[in-house]
């Protein structure tokens, strides 16, 4: 005779505490450790189906005064709408794994459900550097409509010439060259009035793949030497951060990137509405144990200047 629905009931509620138990330890433990997602700045408190965000523009400098004020006008910069994305999972478990005591089997799928909600996350996150390059965006929208690196970027301040200073893509393999071209490239972004700023510093950091870690390496470790007999000392030595995403080397081995570490969590944004969110019940029916794992987040940037991406081919 099979239980009553309370019994069910209760012994459904028994089980959900316990593999619910496990669930909270793996969350804590993570897998695939890529470090792109810390980048992001997490948004926990949206209650909407999306979010807009928009930049305005820069003022220009200060003029001469001459008894009165020189006026200026801001303008709307461009939007980014990031929409939420629903992700989620369901397994049935036969009553004989119960009957038989195999709970740890049952503790492996609710631990496998979150290990595949922390892959998602973390695949999602470098999801943004993998499509540098394109306007196949996944959970956004971009009101300037050219690609994360692109030689067209754009401003909507009128007469303003972007003939130099939009551009943050290249071609180039990484090299001590390379990445010294990358950083003074950087330095000379010019914002939406079409003058040269900086940032707080000089903190950048080179995003790469796993195949270029060695490379990246050899020229942040080297301090004399690099590439030349003549033993010289080696300026890019202990410069710049190293971001190894063992995610970005399943799009490309070889492209990498500079990011200014000063701008880059203005930038990046992480709308997490619903995180590994488990549920466990029994079908009174067919008694099998019905595991469930529900994730809802989306993901974008708001502009550029952030990052000097090289696609390399």
């Amino acid at each position: 005779m099979g239980m009553s629905t309370q019994q069910s009931q209760q012994f459904a509620a028994i089980l959900e505490k316990k593999l619910y138990d496990v669930t909270k330890e793996r969350q804590a433990l993570g897998e695939l450790p890529d470090p792109v997602l810390d980048l992001y700045t997490d948004i926990t408190d949206s209650k909407n189906p999306y979010e807009e965000f928009m930049e305005l523009s820069t003022l220009g400098d200060i003029q001469e005064f001459n008894g009165k004020f020189t006026t200026q006008s801001l303008y709307e910069g461009f939007t980014t709408k990031i929409e939420l994305k629903r992700y989620g999972l369901m397994v049935a478990t036969d009553r004989d794994l119960v009957d038989d005591e195999k709970f740890g089997m049952l503790e492996e799928v609710a631990a496998g459900m979150v290990d595949g909600c922390n892959r998602l996350r973390r695949k999602n996150a470098v999801q943004t550097f993998a499509r540098a390059n394109t306007v196949a965006f996944d959970t956004m929208k971009s009101g300037e409509g050219v690609s994360l690196a692109s030689t067209g970027h754009k401003t909507k301040v009128p007469g303003i010439s972007t003939a130099t200073g939009f551009s943050n893509s290249g071609t180039d393999a990484l090299t001590k060259l390379s990445l010294a071209a990358a950083r003074i490239n950087m330095r000379k972004f010019r914002n939406s009035q079409g003058i040269r700023f900086n940032t707080t510093g000089d903190n950048y950091a080179i995003i790469h793949p796993d195949e270029l870690d060695f490379k990246v390496q050899e020229i942040l470790g080297t301090p004399f030497g690099l590439d030349t007999a003549e033993h010289n000392k080696n300026v890019q030595a202990g410069k710049y951060k190293s971001i190894n995403s063992l995610l970005l080397s399943d799009y490309s081995s070889t492209s990498w990137g500079l990011i200014d570490m000063d701008m880059v969590k203005k930038s990046l944004k992480w709308i997490q509405r619903a995180k590994a969110d488990y549920k466990v019940t029994i079908d009174f029916m067919t008694l099998a144990t019905m595991q469930s794992i529900y994730e809802r987040h989306g993901y974008g940037f708001v502009g550029w200047r952030w990052l000097y991406w090289n696609t390399v081919v």
